[in-house]
């Protein structure tokens, strides 16, 4: 019956000019506020926030009702910055630790001189073994609309349409070729176009060559890119073009670089398989692409001898440890796969954690005194774990208790447990109230711990695979304006991330096939945490516009599209948005607790409860009720 603290998007660059605003939701475990309409409750948060991890400030809020709540850390020096929220009711009873890190900068040290600045010449082109005239494919989207869309024949009467359009035109000029797509909508492909398109090589297209070229652009930008950064410039701007580059090389900017594009097309050379990826800013720090465009090979991939439907055959990336990174006003278009992602990486061949998963195990009943650390068999409710070295887990300053990847989930009755921390003598330092998947704070000179868990089957835990890991995913990262243009299998696919931010983005002709998605967050499971759904617009696309699976507080506000929970998706906050639908699932208390909906308008549906209807969804009725405009409401 613990109460719950969560916060809004934490904004991870400052200026020590400007106050340091941290906004966050607290409640009581049955959300009365804004359940029920009752406002009795009342809390305690404190707020801890320093450059040194183990010494920070304190501020402390007392006498808090439950809802939102905005605290003013004032104008911090130059750093980079722990911060910690926690909450406590009138019953003296601990939400888990909320812990986020952000940087204040100066802002002449935020913007990059024309003195930090590199431009590439003509003479890189040659240096490097560069080609930015990769520009060898035309795409031509031909009208089909006068083809009845019910037709039998109807594919049959397309490709006779292509065929004939291509026909008119006579062979393309010497090393390219013309792509026909069928279009039923000025300026979009239509859905399939994959497969109802009609390419014409022309007569000795060396695709030999042109792979060989694509391979050694690739390996000349990384070099261009690593020789960039080695020199200590900060930005790196590309001659326009298009480079045309290799499936077997993922383009990988280095940390401390902006990439512009400068308007420039990185083009994927056609290939036959089913894994690829463009580009990927894989454990970079305060790396950026920007001002360019991203063009798969969605038109002119074999498919027919791909393995796995060419899933993987991905755009962009943010993976592995990547901080303060982003990709920003580009143009994600024609991608066979996923047009943009992030989550777990091993493409630098580190692993998914820092270090080994250490086994949490031995449980027996009962927890721990919070004023000595020793054994309190009095709770029969809780299993604790025998002591856990951490030391080589120590340098990594961060941890989690979870399950390591797969479908992960709730272990035991709550999310919620405590981590006790011992020094290297097992003498008692600390306890911390957390949550499974969320990141712990490691104390100072802390070497051992303990873990009490809820659950009163000591052999179910002892099974159930908890360990401690030091997992590597973005945190504090963006996407903001990228345009998802006929992004085959799905536009954006999130996985693992920690206060990540999506704005401004948009989303045409996207998810045609496998998970059908325009945006779909789903593999990272319960380690996508914190993450701002921002001014997004969907449309045009083929079946579901923004689709969670999983998941601890997303903030979906001021969004464009249709909007679909799964009940998998916990504690999220779904506000100011329009569309013509939304549903909301759940399965229980535990699942989808906290959930707030307030002034979104679905202009054609709206569902909220059970995703089999064999749960009750009496305590969503007055959620629902006089907060959403919607037309047609389904309860369970």
């Amino acid at each position: 019956m613990k109460p719950y603290i969560s916060t809004y998007y934490v904004t991870p660059i400052v200026s020590p000019d400007e106050s340091v605003k941290i906004k966050f939701y607290i409640t009581d475990w049955f959300q009365k506020e804004y359940r029920l309409g009752e406002d009795d409750s009342r809390f305690m948060v404190q707020i801890l926030y320093g450059v040194n991890p183990h010494s920070r400030k304190e501020i402390v809020l007392k006498n808090l009702t439950a809802g939102d709540h905005e605290v003013d850390l004032g104008k911090l020096p130059v750093g980079l910055y722990y911060l910690s929220l926690q909450c406590k009711d009138t019953q003296k009873r601990f939400s888990h630790v909320v812990y986020h890190e952000f940087m204040v900068i100066e802002d002449r040290d935020r913007e990059i001189s024309e003195k930090d600045t590199y431009r590439m010449t003509q003479a890189d082109l040659k240096k490097y073994g560069i080609r930015n005239d990769g520009n060898h494919g035309t795409l031509k989207l031909i009208d089909v609309s006068s083809v009845d869309l019910k037709a039998e024949d109807r594919s049959v009467k397309i490709q006779e349409i292509l065929d004939h359009a291509a026909e008119k035109d006579g062979n393309p000029k010497a090393g390219h070729y013309v792509i026909y797509a069928p279009s039923s909508k000025e300026g979009l492909a239509d859905f399939g176009s994959f497969k109802s398109r009609k390419i014409v090589y022309a007569e000795n297209y060396d695709f030999a060559g042109v792979e060989r070229d694509a391979l050694k652009t690739a390996e000349g930008l990384q070099k261009l890119m690593d020789d960039t950064a080695a020199k200590g410039y900060r930005k790196l701007v590309l001659l326009p073009g298009t480079y045309r580059i290799s499936h077997e090389k993922t383009l990988l900017p280095p940390s401390f670089l902006t990439l512009d594009l400068n308007g420039s097309v990185i083009k994927q050379n056609p290939f036959t398989g089913n894994r690829s990826l463009m580009m990927e800013l894989c454990d970079t720090i305060d790396t950026h692409v920007v001002n360019g465009i991203f063009e798969g090979d969605y038109f002119e991939h074999d498919y027919k001898n791909s393995p796995n439907n060419a899933e993987w055959v991905c755009g962009v990336s943010i993976g592995g440890a990547a901080r303060y990174s982003s990709f920003e006003n580009i143009v994600l278009q024609y991608i066979t796969g996923y047009g943009s992602s992030n989550g777990l990486s091993d493409k630098k061949g580190i692993g998914y954690t820092d270090v080994p998963p250490a086994a949490v195990g031995g449980f027996t009943r009962g927890d721990i005194y919070r004023n000595n650390g020793q054994p309190n068999l009095n709770f029969n409710d809780v299993c604790t774990s025998q002591f856990v070295d951490i030391r080589r887990i120590v340098p990594y300053q961060y941890f989690t208790v979870s399950k390591y990847l797969g479908y992960q989930g709730m272990v035991s009755s709550s999310w919620y447990i405590t981590v006790h921390f011992y020094d290297e003598s097992q003498r008692y330092l600390q306890s911390i109230e957390a949550y499974q998947y969320r990141q712990i704070l490691t104390p100072a000179n802390a070497v051992y711990v303990k873990v009490t868990v809820p659950g009163t089957n000591p052999q179910m835990l002892n099974q159930a695979g908890l360990s401690i890991n030091t997992f590597r995913f973005p945190w504090n990262c963006a996407y903001k304006n990228v345009y998802h243009l006929n992004c085959r299998a799905v536009g954006m696919a999130q996985s693992a991330m920690r206060n990540f931010l999506v704005e401004g983005c948009e989303f045409v002709r996207c998810g045609e096939t496998l998970a059908k998605c325009a945006y779909d967050a789903e593999d990272g499971w319960d380690q996508m945490q914190d993450v701002y759904i921002h001014n997004n617009y969907f449309h045009d696309n083929f079946l579901n516009d923004f689709l969670t699976c999983a998941g601890h507080n997303f903030i979906i506000e001021n969004n464009i599209g249709k909007i679909h929970l799964w009940d998998r998706t916990n504690s999220s906050c779904v506000r100011y948005n329009r569309g013509p639908s939304g549903t909301f699932l759940c399965k229980g208390h535990n699942r989808t607790q906290f959930l707030r909906l307030k002034d979104n308008v679905f202009s054609e549906s709206m569902t909220v409860g059970s995703e089999n209807a064999q749960t009750s969804v009496d305590d969503w009725v007055t959620v629902v009720r006089g907060k959403i405009e919607a037309p047609k409401l389904t309860l369970g």
